[in-house]
């Protein structure tokens, strides 16, 4: 075992080579499409700033709406593991020096994210809100936030009973922040106003800290291993990945939902999938929140068609290619070989099931720049024609052919 000291910078290490091998084994599978997209991204970018974007294009609102996300957006990285020899730690004082470490690990990932998107965003900026003088004081200002929200962040989990208030506030505070920033309006009775709350905050999670030496390990570990998955799930859309956790929620609002599907032999791989869709906190989770988000940017994009039709589709695409972990999850299951059922119908139950959770998103999504925007026809009807059809080409077609590229057919000796 290596020294307690020097634990956290073996285990990043180790994490990072990890990463990297799975970066490498990704990129040989796509070849140049990754480098191919990166141009045309940028080739859109520039067009849009200067040919599509119109006068009244409410650019502070949008760069609050990105930069509310990604300051509240926080995945505190500790890699500890479930039965980890650490938490035997002898030394109290070695276990906060793990924390320390952790903390300014994420710290500069954390700050890094910031100023990779503020650049990103900079020409936005320069041509609409301010000079750089104005774009660096932003990004002073944005990562002071990001290290604040980060030591919240922390507090949340180190809670023994967490609230979800404690997120809310949290989202609430980078909104009003990040409207008051990028509406010129900051510097001044604002920046009294956020001083005292900053200080109430903290005050307030001074007082929910549990004694000191205290970590709810639980929490960390669940954490931990739900950031790991979403890096296997995402890696599993090209190669083969290790089977891992997925944490499971008793959703009762959405219980109600596996009344439909009548309990006859012919659906029981879609009750199975469909009970797993619901119950498991993946892809349950990222299909709600890029339905909402895909709708909310749908919102701010109604001067820009393109770029609205652009969005629509990435926003399906990225939930139509985490859906077949769904069947994933149950893959080492020995009773699926012992059922008398049809193995194609494990893919034609799971192309039904994704099917329709792919046309609801499609859906649901229009339904807020419908209710919005001025003119909602006759895009948003094209943009509904085009999600349903490629919810029925992506489920009905590709999901059954990436099922047979990838069955291993066994050779006679």
């Amino acid at each position: 075992m290596k020294d307690f000291n020097q634990l956290f910078q073996h285990r990043r290490k180790a994490a990072y080579q990890k990463g990297s091998r799975y970066a490498i084994a990704i990129a040989r599978t796509l070849n140049l499409f990754p480098a191919l997209f990166a141009i045309l991204l940028l080739v859109l970018y520039r067009k849009l700033l200067q040919e599509w974007l119109p006068p009244d294009f409410p650019v502070a609102w949008v760069l609050a709406a990105i930069l509310t996300a990604v300051l509240s957006f926080i995945r505190f990285r500790t890699y500890f593991q479930p039965a980890d020899p650490f938490f035997l730690a002898p030394d109290p004082s070695t276990v906060s020096r793990y924390m320390q470490r952790a903390f300014t690990y994420n710290a500069i990932i954390q700050c890094l994210i910031v100023l990779a998107w503020m650049i990103v965003l900079s020409p936005l900026f320069i041509q609409r809100l301010g000079d750089g003088v104005a774009w660096v004081m932003a990004v002073v200002v944005l990562l002071t936030f990001k290290v604040f929200n980060l030591w919240l962040r922390f507090h949340e989990l180190l809670a023994e009973r967490p609230h979800w208030t404690d997120s809310v506030i949290r989202w609430g505070t980078n909104a009003f922040i990040t409207i008051w920033l990028f509406h010129g309006q900051f510097f001044g009775l604002p920046l009294l106003v956020t001083l005292v709350w900053i200080g109430l905050l903290i005050a307030y999670q001074r007082r929910r800290q549990p004694p000191r030496g205290y970590f709810s390990w639980q929490r960390l570990v669940a954490e931990e291993s739900a950031t790991v998955a979403r890096y296997y799930r995402l890696a599993s859309q090209f190669i083969d990945v290790p089977q891992v956790g997925n944490e499971v929620r008793i959703r009762r609002g959405w219980q109600w939902l596996n009344r439909f599907p009548a309990r006859r032999r012919e659906n029981t791989y879609f009750y199975l999938y469909q009970r797993t869709f619901l119950r498991y906190r993946e892809p349950f989770g990222v299909t709600l929140r890029l339905t909402i988000m895909t709708g909310i940017a749908l919102v701010l994009t109604e001067s820009l068609p393109l770029l609205a039709v652009c969005l629509y589709f990435l926003g399906l695409w990225m939930t139509a290619v985490q859906l077949p972990w769904i069947r994933r999850i149950h893959r080492f299951q020995p009773w699926f070989r012992l059922y008398p059922l049809p193995e194609q119908q494990k893919t034609g139950d799971l192309s039904r099931l994704v099917w329709g959770i792919l046309l609801v998103e499609s859906t649901v999504t229009l339904l807020l720049p419908a209710a919005t925007w001025t003119d909602p026809f006759p895009l948003l009807l094209l943009l509904l024609v085009g999600g349903w059809i490629f919810a029925t080409v992506f489920a009905l077609w590709r999901i059954p052919r990436q099922n047979r590229r990838r069955k291993v057919v066994p050779t006679s000796r």
